[in-house]
């Protein structure tokens, strides 16, 4: 029986009926879209509006361009999951209400064919989750924000 101390934890949502996870270490909290969602007129597509989190200005992204899927509509499970990595800090759209999710280390796996963005797979269930190498992502996601 695996030690449950050594397992990792993912915070796992959808795009797209695709199961993504995040490493929970990233995530600071997840939240239903609020209704005083900003759009910002002009901005890239990557980025669909900013909201205030914790007294401060919160960018919003749709990271859907990234991993090559087509974009989705706000929905009543739409949600944000704030995250923060080398003290950026965005939100991350999601389609769905995020779940944590208990992994053990032994059942995370190298994709077998290099993906940009994805680091592991594990799987839950009926799905097959992708964990998203989210220092990567958000590297290249600010990046184009400031070329854009």
């Amino acid at each position: 029986m695996p030690d449950p101390q050594t397992f990792r934890t993912f915070c796992t949502f959808t795009l797209d009926n695709t199961r993504l996870g995040i490493d929970v270490r990233h995530v600071r909290e997840s939240f239903y879209l609020p209704p005083h969602f900003t759009q910002i007129p002009l901005a890239p597509p990557l980025l669909v509006g900013v909201t205030v989190f914790q007294q401060s200005v919160l960018p919003v992204l749709k990271i859907h361009s990234f991993l090559n899927m087509p974009n989705s509509s706000r929905t009543a499970t739409t949600s944000v999951i704030a995250v923060e990595v080398n003290d950026y800090q965005v939100g991350i759209w999601s389609d769905t209400v995020p779940r944590l999710r208990m992994v053990d280390p032994a059942g995370l796996h190298v994709p077998d064919e290099p993906q940009p963005y994805v680091s592991y797979l594990f799987q839950h269930e009926e799905d097959l989750i992708s964990v998203l190498d989210l220092p990567v992502l958000l590297q290249d996601a600010q990046h184009q924000l400031e070329i854009d």
